[in-house]
């Protein structure tokens, strides 16, 4: 009992320490210099169960905006966190240096306050000032920007605030070393994703990294900060010797940003709604990859495996009978392209049948690249009784940190045969199963030598009932298979129209996995159903094939089924607002019931209009 309760108190203390952890109260600000005609944005940043927050009173400055709240909850490694936002935009009164007081609020019952800030305000700004929204904790002061142009055009200030970046691990990797592909989005407005246009790889063996959901950091470029998401990952493998260049990663996007007139107009109203939407196209960097050739002095087994490799070889068994199978399992373990590596060859006597290998593999695709191992299971089924051996086993493949071959070897094995029931030298039939082969030579019969009693019959072929069947049956089977055919080709004419028919229903079920994510608050996978159920009943129910899905296709098609503009245009801002939801989940403040609703209805309503 004592033992249950010491456990009981450790298990509390440690629960309770887990939860401080993640127990914090901070304050930042856009600048801490600012102009008269410059905003000010501050946020409060509460991480844990809070309650009873109280902002400081903002002396010389008027509240333009706010407060703004945001939540945020993540569960990683068991560990539950939760976050909340309180955004203020300020415009200050008169010139001069003044103190923000702090802030207060009671985390898990407990109070924290944050620490003052000291703000100068100056007269009228010259220069251009970059004040956009969705920056809460840039705190670079204007002295430490780089200075720009006062007539810089929309498209160059959108470029200045998001935009996407291209990484690689290794600019000159050998052919068939692994190497990853980064995109990072740096970004410090509200923006919307409507189409991603991935580049070609060619020349390169690809696998896409599964980033789960990316958690946004702050970095600082060019002396500015940004929030920066990891975006895509790619492990590639390059296939071919010599310069390769990856084209740019294209996004297309809409843009929320606070019109001109507002941002130079200090005596603006900001209670306005006065912003703008643009579409914008996010454009990484090229990347140009150099692949290298391997030394010459390759080894005469070269596999082409490019990496780090371990290799275990053994038997299931080194002492058996005559047409008892033996299994040779080789297992090759590590990082690099495995999923390339063909199968051994296996020096043994004629006295032995060697099937082809069972191959199986337990890979998996991370950040750093491919790794895991690969098995193969060879079986063999000795003959001849006597000693044999299983000769050394060998792996040559090409260490890049190294810079060299390498050749990995395993131990002989030594195989003991007795001799069988006086099967050993029955032959054995190929492409039999593990317990058919254990069955040879038990269903062999000799032949008997005894006289055979064998009479003549008066019966003659030709006329007989058995001529006349075999004399039909050519025209039946033929028959048969026209018939047959006819079939198939009225079934595959069929096939779109079965698919029509079926698309309601196949989205609806598609609907219904939605729901169960949503009852669980799996916000990404209920993302995933609702995007598979409004694209497959898009293609189903107007017969566009899954390459050629486009917007575009899927309005012409809408509108020759006489379906009305409202309900297309909802249906298609309804896929765009998952897709977004998918691929930028931080930017997305989407309700999932309201999604899941509107898929609902808009389904349904499509249906009906298709079918008056």
């Amino acid at each position: 009992m004592v033992k249950i309760k010491r456990i009981l108190f450790s298990f509390c203390l440690l629960l309770t320490t887990a939860l401080l952890y993640s127990q914090s109260f901070n304050v930042g600000v856009s600048s801490k210099n600012i102009a008269m005609n410059q905003r000010l944005d501050i946020t409060f940043t509460i991480k844990g169960e809070s309650s009873n927050f109280h902002p400081p009173k903002f002396d010389n400055f008027s509240i333009v905006s706010g407060p703004n709240r945001s939540s945020s909850f993540q569960l990683i490694n068991g560990r539950y966190s939760q976050s909340k936002t309180f955004n203020y935009g300020l415009r200050p009164n008169k010139i001069g240096k003044f103190k923000i007081g702090s802030a207060t609020v009671k985390i898990d019952g407990k109070n924290y306050k944050t620490e003052a800030i000291t703000i100068t305000v100056t007269k009228v700004a010259q220069s251009k000032q970059n004040n956009w929204r969705g920056n809460p904790q840039q705190s670079q002061s204007g002295s430490q920007k780089k200075q720009k142009k006062k007539s810089q055009s929309i498209e160059e200030q959108l470029a200045d605030n998001l935009f996407i970046k291209a990484f690689v691990s290794k600019s000159n990797p050998y052919k068939n070393e692994q190497l990853t592909l980064t995109y990072k989005l740096y970004y410090r407005l509200q923006f919307n994703i409507t189409e991603i246009k991935r580049p070609k790889f060619s020349g390169f063996w690809i696998e896409e990294v599964n980033l789960g959901e990316s958690q946004r950091k702050i970095e600082v470029v060019n002396g500015e900060r940004y929030y920066v998401s990891q975006y895509m990952k790619y492990i590639l493998i390059p296939q071919k010797i010599g310069k390769t260049t990856i084209n740019p990663l294209k996004i297309n996007s809409v843009v929320r940003v606070q019109s001109q007139t507002q941002r130079n107009d200090p005596f603006s109203n900001p209670f306005f709604n006065n912003y703008q939407n643009y579409k914008y196209t996010i454009k990484s960097n090229a990347v140009t990859i150099n692949v290298k050739a391997l030394p010459a002095n390759k080894t005469a087994n070269y596999s082409g495996l490019v990496g780090a490799f371990s290799m275990d070889v053994s038997a299931d068994k080194t002492e058996t009978k005559t047409n008892d199978p033996i299994t040779l399992t080789i297992k090759v373990s590590g990082r690099g392209n495995l999923k390339l590596l063909s199968d051994f060859e296996i020096d043994l006597p004629s006295d032995f049948e060697i099937y082809e290998p069972k191959i199986k593999d337990n890979l998996s695709v991370g950040t750093n690249g491919i790794s895991g191992y690969k098995t193969f299971e060879y079986l063999l089924v000795p003959h001849v009784a006597g000693k044999y051996e299983i000769p050394q086993i060998t792996l040559s493949y090409f260490n890049p940190v190294k810079k060299q071959y390498k050749t990995l070897s395993s131990n002989e094995i030594e195989l003991k045969i007795l001799k069988g029931d006086g099967t050993e030298n029955a032959p054995l039939l190929t492409g039999l199963s593990k317990q058919e082969i254990e069955l040879r030579g038990k269903d062999i019969r000799f032949i008997k030598v005894n006289k055979l009693n064998l009479q003549e019959r008066n019966r003659y072929y030709f006329g007989s009932y058995k001529y006349f069947i075999l004399l039909i049956l050519p025209f039946l089977i033929l028959l048969t298979v026209v018939l047959m055919r006819k079939k198939i080709i009225e079934s595959r004419r069929n096939v779109a129209l079965l698919k029509m028919k079926k698309a309601t229903k196949k989205a609806k079920k598609q609907l219904k996995t939605a729901k169960k994510h949503l009852k669980k608050n799996n916000s990404t996978e209920f993302y995933i159903s609702t995007t598979t159920a409004l694209n497959g009943y898009a293609s189903d129910k107007m017969g566009i094939a899954a390459a050629e899905l486009t917007k575009d296709k899927m309005k012409e098609e809408l509108v020759e089924r006489n379906v009305s503009e409202e309900n297309i245009d909802k249906f298609l801002e309804l896929i765009d607002n998952c897709n977004f939801a998918r691929y930028a989940p931080s930017q997305a403040n989407f309700k999932l019931q309201d999604i899941y609703n509107q898929s609902v209805e808009l389904i349904s309503s499509i249906e009906k209009e298709i079918k008056q």
